[in-house]
């Protein structure tokens, strides 16, 4: 089957129009639907529910997404390892949520250069359902999460911790007022959530959500307000993120990060070599978040 079709489906279904499938994809409208067509008669059933104004997948357009993500992806990776020059002896896929790439790994990933210099490896950027179902179907090699999956598929290693810290625009403000107006949301996954909820049930809803640290801090540029940080994310800026103040009586959270690979998988000298690198990078972000501030209760015993 020709990876364009399976490519302008996957478009198609993620912009819902086919129009801006076509825009993305550099072709035009008509071929797109071309395509769509195409597909849909080499596999004998509908994949798109045309109305005005509104498409949908149909169920056997949603299963189909699934396997043509992974075929894209496997091929993507095939094309770069026959490609790989001698002097690389294999290839490593790595992802990690944005977040983590941002604020903590980016420091990272020299040292892994130096630790594996004979490696080729291919970085994905993804939300956590993605990056455990990518790890599942073998496009992913390792991935680093913030909640880490069950089930005999998966090995699990803890490679530490990074802290949270409540900044604000504004100097000396409570924490009642911290998380009132003005406080900008970030998804740090349901553990953190659950425990900002126990310890301050009465607050309300964040008005703005960001959806990464970074979005985060050029919104409180922007208007003003607060926000949970990683202390990794104010260090790479020197300490001296313009007119940010921590609130003196936040909590903060140490935010576990786990290491997931499938237990049978073929690289798994490699996987160890990386998580021990990346082990590395976490403990170093850990240390300092042991020195001072205010750490929630239980934050201690295993974080969030």
């Amino acid at each position: 089957m020709d990876l364009e079709l399976l490519r302008t489906f996957l478009e198609v279904e993620r912009t819902r129009h086919f129009g801006r499938a076509a825009e993305r994809l550099c072709v035009t409208q008509s071929a797109v639907s071309a395509r769509i067509k195409l597909l849909e008669d080499t596999l004998g059933t509908p994949l798109f529910v045309r109305k005005r104004h509104d498409i949908q997948p149909t169920a056997a357009g949603q299963r189909l997404k699934r396997h043509a993500e992974a075929i894209v992806t496997a091929w993507q990776r095939a094309r770069q390892e026959t490609a790989l020059e001698p002097e690389y002896r294999d290839t490593l896929a790595l992802g990690a949520p944005v977040d983590l790439w941002q604020s903590v790994l980016g420091e990272g990933l020299g040292q892994l250069a130096r630790a594996l210099p004979d490696m080729a490896f291919r970085f994905e950027s993804l939300g956590h359902e993605l990056l455990v179902k990518h790890v599942e179907e073998g496009t992913l090699d390792l991935a680093l999460v913030f909640d880490p999956p069950g089930g005999d598929v998966f090995e699990v290693r803890d490679l530490g911790a990074f802290r949270l810290v409540l900044v604000s625009t504004r100097p000396d403000q409570s924490l009642e007022a911290a998380l009132g107006r003005g406080h900008v949301g970030i998804d740090w996954g349901p553990g953190f959530a659950r425990r900002l909820a126990r310890l301050l049930p009465d607050r309300p809803p964040p008005a703005v959500h960001a959806a990464n640290a970074i979005v985060a801090l050029q919104c409180l540029k922007a208007w003003g307000g607060t926000a949970y940080l990683p202390e990794a994310v104010l260090r790479q800026r020197g300490g001296d993120s313009p007119g940010l103040y921590p609130v003196a009586d936040a909590p903060s959270f140490e935010r576990r990060v786990h290491g997931v690979h499938r237990a049978d998988s073929a690289r798994e000298g490699l996987v160890r070599a990386t998580l021990d690198v990346m082990g590395g990078v976490l403990a170093g972000a850990g240390d300092v978040a042991r020195k001072g501030g205010r750490t929630a209760a239980g934050a201690e015993a295993g974080g969030v």
